[in-house]
């Protein structure tokens, strides 16, 4: 596909030297102006089809890149403009894979802070295959100090190289990504717009990036040094107001008073172990990263075991499987997690039946998942596939 840029006194001009037939798309795109997609001008030179299209005061992605300080919602933005030109084709019966997703070939309309593409017959790859090009070109122009975008931008490329990965896996790991005030930036709607699923099916989302916090890790310690101060504390305190003296000679009990300071110790020691936190923690509903948490993790899959389903891989942890909910606020889920190097599985009252290995799930509890277990989420059951570690970014 041969492409150049010309200028001339009415504005740039992209152009594509194609074929020496016209195709279908051709007249769809040359009589009608399709949403996400330049506007295109077809010309016949000696026989050869030329494509020209109008891209005055855009931007390509290429200098986007280089010259713009993006951040991880403009990167959002770009690849759900991208999958809604996706559909915009399919509902013209064309094929997706024609979409051109190369740097060269995007571009940004500041005026309506929208990208645009081009459809070209004569193109032919994989959207997942794309995607993960383009990300790979953003990892090498981003900040690596945009904790936020790095994590985005590495997660989303692992989504992309994983077996059976989708366009809708990957719309859906951006809109769960996405702030809760920001709904749906593609289409500018509120949270209150966002469809749900319905109860009997699952949605499988990759849950929000990890990362460490220090305050909620300070929090988290200074409950235990409390109780045990308080262990240490409340036996003097007892002592100096008479508590263990002799109600006849005013002397000192000693052996009530150790008696008392090895039950308070035993006491508040107890509860300080229960609430010294691990290397993941659920406080009021939010996952903890401590400190410095292994960064080795086992790659997962489930394996449906009809074979109309394709496998589903899991790109990090935790890892989201929600049910439908027509109410606001969090969504019930199921969360697979990996602690230590260990898989596990909490139901989080998602409304769904869980068995693990034809046993039912309680709430809230974590159950460890090895390979070859079973794994049935309301109607679908899985085979739980677990590999060696790998490295994760």
């Amino acid at each position: 596909m041969q492409s150049e840029v010309i200028q001339d006194g009415t504005g740039n001009y992209l152009k594509i030297r194609g074929t020496d037939r016209e195709e279908i798309s051709d007249s769809i795109f040359t009589y009608q102006e399709i949403e996400g997609f330049l506007p295109l001008e077809l010309r016949w030179i000696n026989g050869q089809k030329e494509c020209i299209y109008d891209i005055s005061g855009r931007i390509c992605l290429r200098k986007y890149l280089e010259k713009e300080d993006f951040s991880q919602k403009d990167i959002q933005r770009l690849f759900c403009q991208i999958f809604d030109m996706a559909d915009c084709v399919e509902q013209y019966l064309l094929d997706s894979q024609s979409i051109v997703l190369q740097e060269e070939f995007l571009f940004y309309d500041p005026s309506k802070e929208k990208w645009e593409g081009v459809y070209y017959d004569g193109y032919k790859q994989g959207i997942p295959e794309s995607v993960g090009c383009l990300l790979e070109r953003i990892m090498e122009k981003m900040d690596q100090k945009d904790k936020e975008l790095v994590f985005f931008v590495y997660g989303m490329h692992k989504l992309t190289r994983g077996a059976g990965c989708t366009r809708n896996m990957m719309r859906d790991y951006i809109v769960d990504d996405i702030p809760k005030e920001t709904g749906d930036i593609s289409k500018g709607e509120t949270d209150d717009s966002v469809s749900y699923l319905k109860p009997q099916e699952v949605s499988f989302l990759p849950a929000d990036r990890d990362r460490p916090q220090q305050k909620l890790v300070i929090r988290g310690c200074l409950l235990p040094g409390m109780i045990l101060v308080a262990g240490m504390v409340l036996p003097a305190v007892l002592w100096w107001q008479g508590m263990f003296r002799r109600p006849l000679s005013g002397e000192t009990d000693w052996i009530k008073f150790v008696g008392a300071v090895l039950f308070f110790l035993a006491v508040s020691g107890y509860g300080a172990w229960k609430t010294i936190p691990g290397s993941f923690q659920e406080i009021k509903g939010k996952n903890i990263l401590y400190h410095n948490e292994e960064r080795e993790q086992n790659k997962v899959c489930l394996i449906p075991q009809t074979g109309t389903e394709d496998t589903i891989p899991i790109p990090q942890f935790p890892y989201r499987i929600r049910a439908g909910n027509s109410g606001r606020g969090r969504q019930p889920c199921v969360n697979i997690l990996q602690e230590a190097g260990i898989i596990m599985v909490v139901d989080e009252e998602s409304g769904l039946d869980i068995f693990h290995n034809d046993r039912k799930l309680p709430a809230w509890q974590k159950t460890r998942l090895d390979d070859g277990d079973l794994l049935r989420i309301g109607e679908r059951e899985y085979v739980v596939e677990i590999t060696q570690p790998e490295y994760v970014m």
